[in-house]
């Protein structure tokens, strides 16, 4: 899973890279139409304008989903940990207080990083789209 993570990371970084290259190139060339009253050039900007809208709005929907199914992964963590609980402190509970103990840390040590992984799917959501979120669901 944290292969996974860093797989889509790193593509979702490589198209930011490759966005910025192409918006680099097409300042350039807004600019270089700007100084010579260049209306083809500047007819060719608009143009290719709708590939880098393009672009972005593929990051956004990919760090949206990525961001909405680390929410949904996290509530799943979430009942299992209440899950837990009701096994461990039902009277059929046969392993004793130790286990359970060991259990309760670990399942609250998971729970944390996922915690934390929403935390970090949210400020990707912040650094695409400039919007502070508590939830993912509503974008």
């Amino acid at each position: 899973m944290r292969n996974a993570y860093f797989d889509q990371l790193d593509s979702i970084v490589d198209e930011l890279v490759d966005m910025t290259q192409v918006v680099q190139v097409a300042v350039a060339r807004a600019t270089q139409a700007l100084l010579t009253a260049d209306a083809e050039i500047a007819e060719r900007v608009i143009s290719d304008d709708a590939a880098i809208d393009a672009a972005r709005e593929r990051v956004e929907e990919r760090s949206f989903e990525g961001a909405r199914r680390l929410e949904e992964d996290d509530e799943e963590m979430d009942q299992l940990r209440r899950s837990s609980f009701r096994l461990m402190l039902a009277d059929s509970w046969p392993h004793g207080v130790e286990p359970a103990v060991d259990i309760a840390l670990l399942g609250r040590y998971y729970e944390r990083i996922a915690d934390h992984a929403v935390s970090l799917a949210r400020r990707v959501v912040y650094l695409v789209t400039g919007e502070t979120v508590t939830t993912v669901d509503h974008l």
